[in-house]
């Protein structure tokens, strides 16, 4: 819950640019696997609670979920998952056509954070032995995107109706800190990072001659990790350059929300 406020007070900036505010369900399919081990050490598939608010060059959310889950011992385990996202930068123009309906393309410069949190019990022979996983993401990204502003007429509902979409690659590390891991604890490891990252959404503006308006979206994201861990400097750049990367996480998000 924490986490989901903190997503409040960072969210100011996008607020100023007339954002859209989510509340709602979220699609979660993350998988823990660090390094070169095979089984997962924890996985979440299900549904988390969010909160967001969503611009065409910045986002920021929070989610929350836990999961119950019967162990073979027959006790039944509590996990729960909390995070963090962010994105911010700017758009460079490329073209823009027409007139009365505008269209434009641009080039998203992204700089991306997220932060995941796992708190559970993981062991099968110790009940209660919780497990703490702490995962921070950074990256940096590029991609296309493009705009479509249509006026209405006098009389309509909103002065006007604007839909942008934006695919953006990013590239980066991804570090994580385990604490109380059945079988003993291990040191904090970095790997190289690769996202990709699709945002859709249609906006309906100034709704009754007010600042108000309304908007539904969807975003799509994945985040995949290099099995070989940083070891040194010149491994900063593995999110470049690794080529041994395997899924870490991928997460849908239809967002229907407010613009202030």
């Amino acid at each position: 819950m924490r986490l989901l406020l903190l997503s409040l007070v960072l969210a100011v900036p996008a607020l100023a640019q007339q954002a859209a505010m989510d509340v709602g369900p979220q699609s979660l399919d993350l998988t823990y696997r660090p390094g070169g081990v095979e089984a997962p050490v924890v996985a979440y598939d299900g549904t988390v609670t969010s909160l967001g608010f969503y611009g065409d060059a910045s986002a920021f959310s929070g989610f929350y979920g836990s999961e119950d889950r019967i162990a073979p011992t027959g006790e039944i385990q509590t996990m729960t998952v909390s995070g963090i996202e962010m994105r911010f930068g700017t758009n460079v123009p490329v073209a823009s056509f027409g007139e009365r309906t505008a269209v434009s393309v641009f080039v998203p410069l992204r700089a991306q954070s997220a932060y995941r949190y796992f708190l559970g019990d993981m062991s099968v022979e110790v009940q209660g032995d919780d497990t703490s996983i702490h995962i921070g993401q950074g990256d940096l990204g590029t991609g296309i995107g493009a705009a479509v502003e249509v006026p209405l007429a006098a009389g309509a509902p909103a002065r006007k109706l604007r839909a942008f979409g934006t695919y953006v690659a990013g590239a980066g590390i991804q570090g994580d800190f385990v604490m109380g891991l059945p079988g003993g604890a291990r040191d904090p490891l970095a790997y190289g990072l690769r996202s990709n990252t699709v945002m859709l959404q249609t906006e309906a503006r100034d709704l009754f001659g007010t600042t108000m308006g309304a908007s539904v979206g969807y975003s799509f994201r994945t985040a995949s990790t290099d099995t070989s861990p940083i070891e040194s400097a010149a491994g900063l750049l593995n999110g470049f350059t690794g080529d041994d990367f395997r899924r870490l996480e991928s997460s849908h998000l239809v967002h229907v929300g407010v613009i202030f």
